[in-house]
């Protein structure tokens, strides 16, 4: 069972473009933004067992359109290394279509809780377990049988989450409706990588600054800071590709870097 906060796949490369610029400042949640494209080649960050083929739609922004052959023909625009955030959602829903994932996700699920079981706890769900087991042994030849679970050593993992649905009540905009929900599995596996939440370092003398800040997190479109002048502070991968953005249509950009 996979259990998923978003209503899809595709986890932070799901771009939602917010709409104007204030909107997008307070709703912006993820790390994705307008115009980015990857930092590895997608030959690196595809699946083994599923090669990464590009549809011929895909080529419509390739800057080098082929070249002539010789023969009066053009050659086909090689495919591009580096792709885009919407091209990485894509091949990670073809993925999923591909493998059958879809039936073992859970989506719209917020999970608010993880409990190691007790002993005790733990030693009820296992004799359910066992319960469960002889009853399909004794189905499926015949005869119950007894042997023991595999899971005996291990405890037990409680795990509840929320899910939310919509209501709608006389006609009415649609009412939200928050649901708990609760399971025990023998194993869990923590997912949700290091994206969710902006880190912000403490920088003397910042809550005295009258300008706008904001983190990489809530950026979007270069356009919305023409003609500013900019300070990028972490010069890695994030802040170097907005500073270079940014760049375009600024007044002046800096990019500034402790190292």
């Amino acid at each position: 069972t996979i259990f998923e906060s978003r209503r899809s796949f595709g986890g932070i490369w799901r771009y939602d473009d917010a709409g104007d610029e204030g909107k997008r400042m307070k709703t912006k949640d993820r790390p994705m933004y307008r115009n980015l494209r990857t930092n590895l080649p997608k030959e690196l960050m595809a699946f083994r067992e599923f090669p990464w083929i590009l549809d011929d739609n895909d080529f419509g922004d390739v800057v080098n359109k082929g070249g002539d052959t010789g023969s009066g023909h053009k050659s086909p625009p090689p495919p591009p290394s580096y792709v885009t955030h919407r091209q990485v959602a894509d091949y990670l829903d073809k993925y999923a279509k591909h493998f059958g994932i879809e039936k073992y996700v859970r989506f719209g699920c917020r999970v608010t809780q993880l409990t190691v079981l007790t002993e005790d706890e733990n030693k009820k769900v296992e004799e359910m377990t066992t319960a469960v087991d002889e009853k399909k042994e004794g189905s499926n030849h015949g005869e119950m049988q007894s042997t023991p679970s595999f899971y005996s050593c291990w405890p037990s993992i409680s795990l509840e989450w929320t899910t939310v649905t919509y209501e709608h009540v006389n006609g009415n905009d649609p009412t939200p409706r928050m649901q708990t929900h609760r399971e025990t599995f023998h194993h869990a596996l923590i997912c949700n990588g290091h994206y969710s939440l902006p880190s912000f370092p403490p920088i003397p003398g910042l809550r005295n600054f009258s300008g706008r800040i904001l983190h990489a997190i809530e950026y979007d479109d270069p356009l919305d800071f023409k003609g500013q002048t900019v300070v990028c502070i972490g010069a890695r991968a994030s802040g170097a590709d907005i500073a270079k953005e940014i760049g375009g249509v600024a007044a002046e950009v800096f990019l500034s870097d402790s190292g």
